[in-house]
């Protein structure tokens, strides 16, 4: 039997592997303080006019710091658990994106505040009477790229936030967090790891400049 003479290309114990369960959530929170203003002890409502009033009362910074924190470490602790046996359709991901949205603002928002409901004359989000046509076209488009084995996880992981995020902002509170939770899904399922964010001025810079009309 002839020996092989192809060259070792990568030595032994230097491939690649998958970031750990840890390495994950130690990225994640990373990613957190660096963007979130309510990580950081700040409760901002100027978003949107109705925002304050769907905010838990008498909520101080340094509680609303710790459930931000809290909160979005079981999150992403959760979907990298689930990541492979999250549903397929689009009503069921659409479900599923606003069950995380409602566990990354436990304590935060009160109940039955969950969805926004109210224009944002800061933002050019989509109009929040057709939030519900959005969530709907979102969620299709997600089970779509989430299904295909050739869509790129990066791209999908980038899609999910600039829609989320930058066009529709569909929560009341706790997008960012929500979305860099939901864009993990795909990478964690590539066994890649997630971006280092520097700050939500450079992250805002690919914001959309007109409403989305969905």
């Amino acid at each position: 039997k002839p020996v092989s003479k192809e060259p070792q290309l990568v030595k032994p114990g230097e491939q690649k592997q998958p970031p750990t369960h840890e390495q994950y959530l130690d990225q994640a929170m990373k990613n957190l303080t660096q963007t979130s203003r309510t990580a950081s002890g700040v409760v901002d409502t100027s978003a949107s006019k109705g925002k304050a009033d769907k905010m838990v009362e008498g909520l101080t910074g340094d509680q609303a710091k710790q459930h931000a924190l809290n909160n979005f470490r079981d999150v992403v602790s959760a979907i990298y658990k689930q990541k492979d046996t999250l549903p397929k359709t689009g009503d069921g991901l659409a479900e599923v994106a606003d069950r995380i949205a409602g566990a990354v603002n436990k304590g935060i928002l009160k109940e039955g505040s969950l969805y926004r409901t109210d224009d944002s004359d800061k933002f050019p989000y989509t109009a929040a009477a057709d939030l519900p046509l959005a969530r709907k076209q979102f969620g299709e488009e997600l089970a779509k790229r989430l299904n295909d084995p050739k869509a790129d996880p990066v791209e999908t992981a980038a899609w999910i936030e600039w829609r989320t995020n930058l066009t529709d902002h569909f929560w009341a509170d706790g997008v960012g967090k929500t979305s860099k939770a939901l864009a993990a899904i795909p990478l964690m399922r590539a066994g890649l790891p997630l971006p280092q964010y520097k700050d939500n001025k450079e992250f805002f810079k690919y914001g959309a400049l007109e409403k989305h009309d969905p």
